[in-house]
C-alpha cells in the first residue's frame, strides 16, 4: 500500500499530466485521468488545517502555460472540473459540459468560467443564454476583454450597432485586443451601420498608435473603395497627424481629399510635404492636378516643370504629366494672373511677403514672366 506521501506525489504527477493531454487533444485519456484523480482525492488525508488538495496548489502554480481552452489559475478542485467540462465538450457531450460549468459558476462566479460557458452555449445555438453568460462575466470582472469581444461580435451579427458602439467604447479603452479592433473595423465599414459611422470612427482617435495603424489603414482604404470619401478623409487626416512621415497614410488621405475636391487643403498639404521631400515627382504631379482643378494653371505649369525636370521620370508619370500640360491654357489674362497669385498668397502665407520684397525673382521662381503692367497691378493689390 502506498504511503501518504507517495499517494500525494502520484496525484501531483497525474495533475501535471492533464494539461499535456489536453494540449495533445487526447480527450478520452485526459477525461479518464481527471475522473480517476477526482476519486483519489476522496482518499487523501485531510485535517482542518490541511485540506486534501493542499499539495496540488503548489503543483498548479508550477504548471507551464498550455494551449488549452483554460489557462487561468484557480483552486485545483475547480480546475479539475473545468478540464472535465472541456473534455466532455470535445467528446460531443456539450450539454453535460454546460451543466458542469453552470454548477461551477453558481459556486464561484468567475469571468473566465462564464466566458467558457458562453462559448459552449453559442455552439449549442442558444445565443440568448450565451449573452446572459457573457453579462455574468462582466459582472464578475468589468475589465474582462474577451467578454467585450464576444458581445460585440454578437451585436454585429444581429445588426445591433448602438449596442456594439457602447461595447467598443468600453472595450477599446481597456487595452489592446486584435479581435476587438477587427470588430471595430467591421463596424466602420458595414453599409448597414452608416448612421453610426462617425461615432465608430471617433472611438479609435484616443487610442491611435503604431500597433493599431495597420487595421486603421485597412478601414481607410475600405471606406475609399466604398466611395465614402468623407469618412475616409476624416480618419486618414487623424492618422496623418499621428504619423506625418508615413507615405501610405499620406497617399490614402490625398486620394480621399482629391475625390472630394478639397483643393485648397490638398495644395497646402502637398506644399508642406514637398518641403520635406522636394524630389518626390509624384507629389509634384498631384500638386499640378490640384492647381489645375482649382483654376490655377500658371502654378500647375510650374509644378509640372518640376515633374519633368532633370532626369526623365518614369514613363507612366511622364506621359501623365505631358497630357496634363497639353490640357492647360497657353496664356492667362492679367486679371486671371492676379487672381491666381492672390489664391497662392492665401495658400502660402510667406508668398505675399516674398512678392513685396522681390516680386520679379519670386514670380520667376514659379515660372511667371515679369511685365511692367503686371508689376503696377501687383503694387496696387499687394502693397
Amino acid at each position: 500500500m502506498m504511503s501518504e506521501d507517495e499517494l500525494i506525489q502520484a496525484g501531483l504527477r497525474d495533475y501535471r499530466q492533464i494539461p499535456l493531454l489536453l494540449a495533445q487533444e487526447r480527450w478520452p485519456d485526459a477525461l479518464a485521468l481527471i475522473v480517476a484523480l477526482q476519486s483519489q482525492l476522496e482518499l487523501w488525508p485531510q485535517s482542518e488545517q490541511e485540506p486534501r488538495w493542499a499539495g496540488l496548489k503548489e503543483a498548479l502554480m508550477q504548471l507551464e502555460s498550455t494551449d488549452t481552452d483554460l489557462d487561468w489559475q484557480i483552486a485545483p478542485l475547480e480546475q479539475l472540473r473545468c478540464w472535465q467540462a472541456q473534455c466532455l465538450h470535445h467528446l460531443g457531450q456539450t450539454s453535460a459540459a454546460i451543466g458542469l460549468l453552470r454548477a461551477l459558476l453558481a459556486e464561484n462566479p468567475r469571468a473566465e468560467l462564464a466566458h467558457l460557458l458562453s462559448r459552449y452555449l453559442l455552439l449549442k445555438g442558444d445565443s440568448e443564454a450565451a449573452v446572459h453568460a457573457l453579462n455574468q462575466a462582466l459582472q464578475a470582472d468589468i475589465y474582462y476583454l474577451p467578454a467585450y469581444e464576444d458581445l460585440t461580435y454578437l451585436a454585429h451579427l444581429h445588426h445591433h450597432y448602438e449596442v456594439s458602439f457602447h461595447l467598443l467604447q468600453m472595450g477599446l479603452s481597456l487595452g489592446h485586443s486584435e479581435r476587438l479592433l477587427e470588430e471595430w473595423a467591421l463596424a466602420c465599414t458595414q453599409p448597414e451601420a452608416l448612421s453610426f459611422r462617425s461615432l465608430f470612427l471617433d472611438l479609435i482617435l484616443p487610442v491611435l498608435d503604431a500597433q493599431r495603424l495597420p487595421i486603421c489603414l485597412k478601414v481607410v482604404e475600405q471606406l475609399y473603395l466604398q466611395a465614402e470619401y468623407d469618412h475616409s478623409e476624416f480618419l486618414s487626416y487623424h492618422l496623418l497627424q499621428a504619423f506625418p512621415e508615413n507615405p501610405t497614410v499620406l497617399n490614402l488621405h490625398l486620394l480621399a481629399a482629391m475625390q472630394l475636391a478639397h483643393w485648397g487643403p490638398v495644395i497646402t498639404l502637398l506644399k508642406e510635404k514637398l518641403k520635406r521631400w522636394p524630389d518626390e515627382r509624384g507629389l509634384w504631379y498631384r500638386l499640378a492636378i490640384a492647381y489645375s482643378r482649382w483654376h490655377m494653371p500658371l502654378l500647375a505649369r510650374h509644378a509640372l516643370a518640376q515633374v519633368l525636370a532633370g532626369e526623365s521620370p518614369e514613363p507612366e508619370l511622364k506621359a501623365l504629366a505631358e497630357t496634363l500640360l497639353e490640357d492647360l491654357p497657353d496664356s492667362r489674362s492679367l486679371d486671371e494672373c492676379i487672381a491666381e497669385l492672390l489664391k497662392e498668397s492665401v495658400l502660402e502665407p510667406g508668398f505675399a511677403q516674398a512678392i513685396l520684397k522681390a516680386p520679379e525673382t519670386t514670380l520667376a521662381e514659379i515660372g511667371i514672366g515679369w511685365s511692367d503692367e503686371l508689376g503696377e497691378t501687383l503694387k496696387k493689390v499687394f502693397f
